[in-house]
């Protein structure tokens, strides 16, 4: 048995791209040097402390709630279409606001972007763009600020949030765990037999439920 073990690990190094629990997070593809330092003061060292590092919550995008149905101060998933957009002021690189006129058939919303200018160009009058954020009601106006736009591949998921150092992107680190869970050598404690028996789950189903949800 053990060496059928050895013989299969053998094989996944040499004919597959593979990476141990014990492994540096460099080892990722897009995990540089900058963002190596920044997550070690995170405490994250290896890919073991990667996958051992749980989100602190998740945000469900898999179906659009409608403006109308949305309760003043809940955090929402929408899809609108864009009616408007304007600049209010701009004021060197760090100091800038643009608004954002959108609907979805059942209501307007005012969209507020803060120091965010690079977003601007990502908002085109007629098209349909997906968004999370917090909707607020003030003079008899729906509201969001800063909303969150959900690239069309995340839709239907459901989203891990990291607690991450400044400049680590959510969708970075997202897409390193990823990386991690498809390439990773993970060796179960228990046999299959006596997780079947005994209803367990992998260690990879364990993480993969994780950090990639399903429900």
């Amino acid at each position: 048995v053990i060496c059928t073990i050895r013989m299969s690990l053998l094989v996944r190094f040499f004919f597959f791209k593979v990476m141990l629990l014990n492994d540096e997070i460099d080892i990722l593809k897009g995990i540089g040097s900058v963002t190596k330092a920044r997550l070690n003061e995170n405490g994250i060292f290896t890919i073991e402390d990667m996958l051992s590092y749980y989100p602190c919550e998740y945000r469900d995008v898999r179906n659009p709630k409608k403006l109308s149905e949305i309760a003043e101060g809940d955090f929402a998933f929408i899809s609108v279409g864009i009616k408007d957009v304007l600049w209010s002021y701009r004021r060197g690189k760090n100091k800038s606001l643009f608004r954002v006129l959108a609907c979805d058939g059942s209501s307007d919303v005012l969209i507020n972007y803060f120091n965010q200018s690079y977003l601007f160009n990502r908002f085109k009058t007629g098209e349909t763009l997906c968004l999370y954020g917090r909707l607020e009601v003030g003079k008899n106006k729906r509201m969001m600020t800063n909303p969150q736009i959900i690239d069309v591949d995340k839709v239907g998921n459901i989203l891990p949030i990291y607690r991450l150092p400044g400049k680590v992107k959510q969708k970075n680190f997202r897409e390193a765990v990823k990386m991690a869970l498809e390439q990773v050598i993970l060796e179960d404690f228990f046999s299959s037999d006596m997780r079947e028996r005994y209803h367990m789950t992998s260690l990879h189903e364990m993480y993969s439920g994780i950090h990639e949800p399903s429900s």
